[in-house]
């Protein structure tokens, strides 16, 4: 009885001895296999990561291609330096590219490659540094995931990246256009403007700490309130560019052919900017600077608001 006992435990701890063989084998292994996913998606991150900081960007998409350049007073169009382009929208590229961040990676994935978009990509972004060159494809966007399928090019991994990430790379020309300078101009930088609505012309100088409204009738004084409210209405406003070089036809459609208000900021250093701010027939507002070469969208609300200062506060 005592042998028999003795038989079953070496059995029990024999097969004790084994289960735990097995269960640690079976741990370290998926440990080593996990450890090993983990430095390879590291490894595909680190492929995709642009850690150089580019000297040009080229985005090339269906409705046309454009090449930013980098430079000592900033970022430019290539084709066109004279054209206003956002440092701050640039560097979103820049940034998306450097802090590159996927919520999921499919390896070996080229044969997918028009189920995510990619045989014909949204965008082709390229970006050259010294030495160093990458380009980006980015397919079709993941409602439910919200997400951008990304690849690079000549090569068949896919990369899912959030959609706002997605957006920056994908941006039209448009998008990169700089707001109109006067939108950054302080009232201490104003010697004086001149305003056209309708009929009324006023020139407002600012003499001896004082604003003198002149117009063909009388001269008067107005307060620094009153100019510091016209300004406001431009002051960092909501715009977007909806046209570049545009057409005559749709200078016309904007209303900036005969426009509703003219008014024109001369600098302290005499620079000036004339603006014109136009009404479509649905009755939506646009702005022009220096000229037609960029037209912006303008805020109803500001346009209300201006329209109304310079009718009370200088009428």
């Amino acid at each position: 009885m005592a042998k028999q006992r003795i038989q079953s435990e070496i059995r029990l701890i024999i097969i004790l001895a084994i289960l735990s063989a097995v269960f640690f084998g079976l741990y370290f292994g998926i440990s080593a296999i996990s450890g090993h996913k983990e430095d390879n998606t590291q490894v595909l991150i680190d492929k995709a990561v642009m850690d150089e900081i580019p000297v040009s960007i080229e985005v090339m998409r269906e409705d046309g291609s454009f090449e930013l350049l980098k430079k000592d007073t900033g970022w430019l169009l290539d084709e066109d330096p004279e054209l206003p382009i956002s440092n701050l929208r640039v560097t979103e590229i820049r940034t998306v590219l450097k802090y590159f961040s996927a919520g999921r990676i499919i390896e070996d994935a080229g044969s997918m490659f028009g189920t995510f978009g990619l045989d014909k990509p949204e965008a082709t972004v390229k970006l050259t540094a010294e030495g160093k060159e990458k380009t980006y494809l980015v397919g079709d966007y993941n409602p439910v995931t919200a997400e951008y399928y990304v690849s690079l090019e000549n090569d068949d991994t896919v990369y899912l990246i959030p959609g706002t990430d997605g957006a920056s790379l994908i941006r039209p020309l448009k998008d990169y256009v700089d707001d109109p300078a006067v939108s950054g101009l302080s009232i201490s930088e104003i010697a004086g403007l001149r305003i056209e609505k309708g009929s009324f012309t006023a020139d407002i100088d600012y003499e001896d700490s004082r604003y003198v409204v002149s117009t063909m009738m009388s001269s008067y004084e107005t307060s620094r309130q009153t100019v510091m409210q016209i300004l406001d209405c431009f002051a960092q406003g909501a715009y977007r560019c909806v046209a570049i070089d545009p057409s005559k036809e749709e200078v016309v459609g904007y209303g900036l052919d005969d426009p509703e208000i003219s008014i024109s900021f001369v600098r302290l250093d005499n620079e000036e900017y004339d603006l014109k701010i136009g009404e479509d027939r649905d009755g939506n507002c646009y702005i022009c600077q220096n000229g037609t070469k960029v037209i912006y969208s303008f805020d109803r609300q500001r346009f209300d608001t201006l329209a109304e200062t310079i009718e009370t506060g200088l009428n």
